[in-house]
């Protein structure tokens, strides 16, 4: 078997050259990090095996959508193959394996605003990947499967979460934003609901 390279974010020109970010503003700052697709091309020749990718554990979570061929993600050495998107909860560290013809797109979020419009349990949501179905309708995933650009991909990404928070009650994005600033404060006082 042929051994494979592993590629840590530690690694900053790997992360900065073979990753496109956009990072968002407005409203949405308050909920996603950044949005990002893999630019692996020019890696396959170097590697034609494939190689991992391997983060540290945070807080976070994202939203994967796969955009070309299988991989597998690695959750405290557990593999998960992937074939279709996946939620990947970032409590441990993960490794993902790529091969030829990988290219994900990821939503690395603070908070989703997904709470916004349903009721989940993110706790119950720690040591595996999930099915992205539930979090996010299957119209939004197709037309961002079917973008032309990372940049269309980006608008109608931004554009379904900015309708979820528009939707919401003031008095709800209110104090969802005030929880926020206060964990990202470290400041922990009483919100008033």
């Amino acid at each position: 078997m042929k051994n494979i390279l592993h590629k840590e974010f530690i690694d900053t020109i790997h992360f900065e050259h073979y990753y496109e970010r956009h990072y968002v503003t407005g409203s949405l700052n308050n909920y996603i990090d950044y949005i990002w697709t893999t630019r692996f091309d020019v890696l396959w020749q170097d590697h034609p095996h494939g190689f991992t990718d391997k983060l540290y554990p945070n807080i976070g979570y994202t939203y994967l959508i796969n955009l070309g061929t299988p991989y597998t993600m690695f959750i405290q050495n557990q593999p998960f193959p992937m074939k279709a998107d996946g939620f990947l909860p970032r409590f441990h560290t993960i490794a993902c394996k790529h091969s030829v013809g990988n290219q994900l797109l990821g939503i690395k979020f603070k908070v989703s605003p997904i709470l916004l419009d349903k009721k989940i349990d993110f706790s119950e949501y720690k040591h595996a990947m999930f099915s992205l179905s539930y979090l996010l309708p299957a119209n939004v995933i197709q037309a961002i499967k079917t973008a032309t650009s990372f940049s269309t991909a980006v608008h109608i990404i931004e554009s379904y979460f900015n309708n979820l928070i528009h939707q919401a009650d003031n008095n709800i994005v209110t104090t969802v934003t005030q929880a926020i600033q206060c964990f990202e404060s470290n400041v922990y006082k009483t919100i008033p609901i």
